[in-house]
């Protein structure tokens, strides 16, 4: 029984009908067979705050006589005391 769940997940299934060893029929009736669970779900409304994303510190920073270390410590210092 385990297999034929794995034949019909949406991740895998496709390959499994290319390889001929599952037909989008069967796919297509099984999606009608479930039961539909709406009643049952809980809805939850995600918010995220927008972040700027830093890649990194640049060449000319790394080749300074300052560590990486250092580097990475201030930019963070920097973020920290904008935000």
């Amino acid at each position: 029984m385990a297999e034929n769940y794995q034949k019909m997940d949406v991740r895998t299934y496709s390959r499994y009908v290319e390889k001929g060893l599952l037909k989008d029929a069967d796919v297509r009736s099984h999606l009608k067979g479930l039961i539909d669970d709406t009643d049952n779900a809980v809805w939850v409304d995600v918010t995220a705050e927008e972040v700027e994303v830093s890649a990194g510190p640049s060449e000319d920073e790394l080749e300074t006589s300052d560590t990486k270390e250092e580097v990475l410590d201030s930019q963070a210092h920097s973020t920290e005391e904008g935000a």
